[in-house]
């Protein structure tokens, strides 16, 4: 069935909850992905976008929070690796009032209260669509023995995995009823070295994506809210060590 596909990457929730500020970097003006996603981080009109585009199907996915988010002039900002191609994030750093770390308490505090304005106003504007939580784990399991991850890696998918359930926790419970979650799984969540971008935590075996694709179509011709419960209860924590190792 054919479909049309609106991708939104690179920018956090913090990023887009802050109030608009003129851009303290010029915007990017390629039309290539890169500066796209560079320019909505900085004009913080995604959500604006998703709005006006009334999509039948609304897929939330958390990995790209893995970036730190800046303070310059009252905004937010998400310094993600197109900034850093474009040359932006020494400038930015520079004048950064505020730094939010990856998986610092105070990020999550942030991501709590970005949560508490937008996904309202996600709902409400969005009476007709499925939206749904990618609930993804990072995994420091390789599907080739003989390409592994770095030593390290095990450390830092354990705490990503920490941050994320918190993350993941606040969003089932602002959106409620209305949520979908999709959560692949465990024997599916192994890194891929043949994967397009590479071997990473939350690049996946072809299984994955293949359950993950049917699991959204069944929701796409579904109901706009759930049947049923489809996520374990906000106190189930995963067996990090299962999905690390």
């Amino acid at each position: 069935m054919p479909f049309d596909l609106e991708y939104h990457a690179r920018t956090s929730w913090v990023s887009q909850a802050s109030s608009p500020q003129p851009p303290p970097v010029p915007a990017p003006a390629g039309a290539g992905f890169g500066e796209r996603m560079v320019r909505e981080d900085l004009t913080k009109e995604v959500v604006a976008d998703i709005v006006a585009s009334q999509p039948d199907v609304l897929v939330v996915d958390l990995i790209d929070e893995r970036f730190d988010v800046v303070q310059i002039q009252g905004s937010w900002y998400t310094m993600s690796d197109y900034y850093e191609r474009s040359g932006l994030v020494p400038p930015m750093r520079a004048v950064a009032t505020s730094t939010s770390a990856y998986r610092s308490p105070e990020r999550l505090r942030q991501f709590e209260a970005a949560v508490s304005l937008l996904a309202p106003e996600l709902a409400s504007a969005l009476p007709r669509t499925r939206v749904v939580l990618h609930q993804a784990w990072y995994t420091a399991r390789s599907a080739d023995p003989a390409v592994q991850f770095y030593a390290s890696a095990t450390k830092n998918a354990l705490s990503s995995n920490e941050a994320l359930s918190g993350w993941y926790a606040s969003l089932r419970s602002v959106f409620g009823r209305r949520l979908h979650v999709v959560e692949p799984p465990r024997r599916l969540l192994v890194g891929d070295p043949r994967h397009r971008w590479g071997l990473a935590h939350y690049h996946y075996i072809p299984e994955y994506y293949a359950w993950t694709m049917a699991a959204l179509s069944e929701i796409a011709e579904g109901p706009v809210i759930p049947r049923r419960t489809t996520f374990r209860p906000p106190s189930w924590a995963p067996d990090w060590a299962q999905v690390a190792a």
